[in-house]
């Protein structure tokens, strides 16, 4: 069904427009055309008697009106098709497969040792006869960045998402193969903290006055979560796609009790074949651009990454997910502009050197003063890349 819309554009009638018989589906042309080439236009019954004949009306949509158009012809031209499941499932065993197996391996060694700390804590506290003190917490307090934060630290990149359908397959598949791992283990501090989540997400719905059965709040559900919020991204040059696949991923990581997590940080629209990255831009464009400036930038990219490590359990998380995001995107605007600007002269800007190596400072700074009007214009018709 996703796959399906992918086929429509969204459209606004700039004249009047008409639904017309076409070869194998209708087809949405202007009037005056459609009046002028004979063409036949559709009605709004079909029905064959004299009665019906007179209350049919013919399809149009007026100036301004909005609608869908179908171009199943635009749809093949750009190679946009549906992947059956099994061709997903062996790309995604054959290219994640390999290297989740790597990286749990590396991992093996680290959980073993948070057990051998676990064991140290529980007889260090009982020789101290503190019961006020959980030795899981205060293993999970030390192994919480080399493990935890490690072990979600896979990142899977479609360029070409559609509608998430790779996505939703590597989400499955590394959470599959996260939870088998972590059985093969009495405790560990990935287990732990997803205790903590439900607990948060209980304590949530009970301030709410809502009541949660626990047991449908399963560590897979919850293990599946943090995989989305940490793992996946995905980029697609039609933005109907992009929100297709956080719908898709969405419905897929439902979580009984918690909010939609937040995914315009790694659910992108922008064109994959088009671009540069920071350190070749950095060689092109003036050191003004950078030296102390580039910090800023490495800050805000910086803000950004931190938006994956946010759990998304309740909804203040959530917003605080789409704040901290707002704050990375505004202060990565002025560089992603600039950048534009000096790609754009691979697509004929011929002034787009000049214009990134005279005004690259004031416009780090969000500072337009000193550019012309005839320089700003250049910047802001700068396309998206």
């Amino acid at each position: 069904i996703y796959e399906g819309l992918l086929e429509f554009k969204l459209r606004v009638a700039a004249e009047t427009m008409a639904v017309v018989e076409g070869k194998r589906t209708e087809e949405i042309v202007p009037y005056s055309e459609a009046k002028q080439q004979n063409r036949r236009i559709l009605t709004t019954r079909q029905g064959k008697g004299q009665k019906d004949q007179k209350e049919r009306k013919e399809r149009l949509y007026q100036k301004g009106a909005v609608y869908l158009e179908n171009d199943r012809r635009e749809r093949k031209a750009t190679g946009s098709y549906y992947t059956p499941d099994y061709i997903v499932q062996y790309i995604v065993e054959q290219t994640v497969g390999p290297i989740l197996k790597e990286k749990l391996e590396k991992l093996r060694v680290v959980f073993r040792a948070a057990q051998e700390y676990l064991k140290k804590e529980q007889n260090r506290l009982k020789a101290l006869r503190r019961t006020d003190i959980k030795p899981e917490h205060n293993t999970y307090n030390a192994y919480r960045v080399s493990l935890n934060e490690a072990f979600f630290d896979l990142k899977v990149l479609d360029p070409a998402m559609g509608s998430g359908h790779f996505l939703v397959e590597v989400v499955d598949y590394i959470t599959d193969q996260l939870a088998k791992f972590l059985n093969g283990f009495r405790w560990n501090p990935v287990v732990y903290e997803l205790a903590l989540t439900r607990k948060k997400i209980e304590d949530g719905m009970r301030e709410q006055g809502v009541t949660v059965d626990g047991d449908k709040l399963t560590d897979l559900n919850l293990l599946k979560r943090r995989v989305l919020k940490s793992c996946v991204y995905g980029v697609d040059v039609t933005p109907m796609a992009v929100e297709l696949a956080k719908v898709s991923l969405w419905l897929d990581c439902f979580t009984l009790g918690a909010p939609l997590s937040f995914l315009d940080h790694h659910m992108k629209c922008g064109n994959s074949l088009i671009g540069a990255d920071v350190k070749e831009i950095h060689q092109g464009i003036s050191e003004n651009l950078f030296g102390y400036q580039f910090s800023s930038l490495l800050e805000a990219a910086q803000l950004m990454r931190g938006v994956s490590k946010l759990s998304d359990v309740t909804a203040k998380e959530v917003a605080e997910s789409h704040e901290t995001y707002q704050q990375a995107y505004e202060a990565l605007a002025p560089y992603k502009r600039l950048f534009d600007v000096w790609l754009s002269q691979y697509f004929g800007n011929k002034k787009a050197q000049d214009i990134a190596n005279e005004h690259a400072q004031a416009i780090v700074d969000n500072n337009y003063a000193g550019l012309d009007a005839s320089d700003v214009s250049v910047i802001n018709a700068a396309p998206s890349l």
